[in-house]
């Protein structure tokens, strides 16, 4: 009896270690498995992203800008209303930007780029081109593009260290430098072709020589089809000697001729020189400046297209800001102090009718994409007349 009972404990520990041994070997095969899953929902998911079936990567970004300003032209001295009792409006709030962006990677070389903007005061396509990347040296964008003339214009308005990048005073006809160029069509959008790259460490570390030259329409952004049967050339080359250096010409050539316009073919030039000086884009000193000449044919400020008769634009902008980390501030992590001197004069012919703008400023930085910015614009006026000037004010953040 004992021995029967002896065998049957055996014969039930074998059974145990047999049932123990499928039960781990089991559990070992069901977590292999779940492993195996986990490595085919990975390899499922490794899948062009949800918004494009193309692209293989879609970034977005952009940025807000809510800006409140003054004006202290008297409603007796308002030029563009003949009611004298309405005036110009003395201050205001308004959505100045609220872009929206879109970057799309179809492979390491070929990249789409759109943005637009959804601010009242503004068309809303920006930018909407498409880059060839063959190689650093040599790429090719196709669309709607910032041509490549003026530092000032080719800055971002949402790292510019100024609220407006020349004069934006209500009841204040008068242009500062970068009014001027815009307004004339040498910088700021354009839709045409352009060619560019980078050579990098041309002469040694954190150095390079950049290159810019587009063709496009010469009528601005968002004008379909283009108002003459001519095209304007820009041509830029960007110099980096040091760290932190960029020394950079520009020229622009604008060929207007033939139907719809009731004058000759006519060429119109502009030239420029510019840099910036800024060894570290997140603190320290950061200084611009921009000379530029042009030929201004501007009705209101300059003259007709014809030939010698046009007049010549001369302006030259400078700025110096610098970022003071606060590294003890949970909140306020840098302030910005900054100021600018611009001085335009539309036409060298003439005596009295330049300005100079002067802007002290200061900008808080609660994060590093997040800022509120104070601007008083001064616009003094060769011809003796009173100085008007403007309080800015912006809220904004980048994402």
């Amino acid at each position: 009896m004992i021995h029967k009972r002896k065998q049957f404990i055996e014969k039930f520990k074998i059974l145990l270690i047999l049932v123990i041994g499928l039960v781990l070997s089991g559990s070992v095969f069901a977590a292999e498995e779940k492993k195996q899953e986990k490595k085919e929902e990975k390899k499922e998911e490794a899948k062009p992203n949800v918004f494009s079936a193309a692209a293989s990567k879609i970034t977005f970004d952009g940025y807000f800008q809510l800006q409140f300003s003054t004006s202290s032209v008297d409603k007796k001295d308002d030029p563009t209303t003949p009611d004298k009792n309405e005036g110009v409006v003395q201050d205001s709030f308004e959505i100045r930007r609220a872009r929206l962006g879109l970057r799309a990677n179809f492979t390491d070389w070929i990249v789409g780029r759109f943005q637009i903007d959804a601010a009242a005061s503004t068309a809303i396509l920006r930018d909407a081109y498409l880059d060839l990347g063959f190689d650093p040296k040599f790429e090719v964008r196709f669309g709607q593009f910032k041509k490549p003339f003026s530092r000032i214009q080719l800055l971002s308005s949402s790292v510019f260290p100024m609220i407006e990048r020349g004069i934006r005073i209500r009841g204040v006809s008068q242009k500062a430098l970068d009014n001027s160029l815009e307004d004339l069509k040498f910088s700021e959008r354009d839709i045409g072709v352009m060619v560019f790259g980078n050579f990098k460490e041309a002469f040694g570390k954190d150095t390079g020589i950049g290159y810019q030259l587009a063709v496009v329409n010469g009528a601005g952004r968002n004008v379909v089809p283009d108002t003459n049967n001519g095209k304007l050339i820009n041509g830029r080359i960007n110099v980096i000697p040091v760290k932190g250096l960029e020394l950079a010409v520009s020229v622009s050539n604008n060929t207007i001729n033939g139907d719809p316009l009731v004058i000759d073919s006519t060429n119109v030039q502009a030239y420029g020189f510019d840099f910036q000086y800024r060894p570290d884009p997140n603190n320290g000193i950061w200084l611009i400046g921009e000379v530029d000449f042009a030929d201004n044919f501007d009705p209101a400020t300059g003259g007709f297209l014809r030939g010698d008769d046009t007049a010549h634009l001369f302006g030259v902008t400078g700025i110096a800001a610098y970022r003071y980390p606060l590294t003890t501030n949970k909140r306020l992590v840098a302030i910005e102090p900054a100021f600018r001197v611009d001085f335009t004069d539309p036409d060298t012919d003439k005596s009295d009718d330049a300005a100079t703008l002067i802007t002290p400023g200061l900008n808080l930085y609660f994060h590093k994409s997040v800022r509120l910015m104070f601007n008083y614009d001064f616009v003094v006026f060769q011809d003796n007349r009173d100085t008007e000037s403007a309080f800015q004010f912006r809220a904004q953040y980048i994402y």
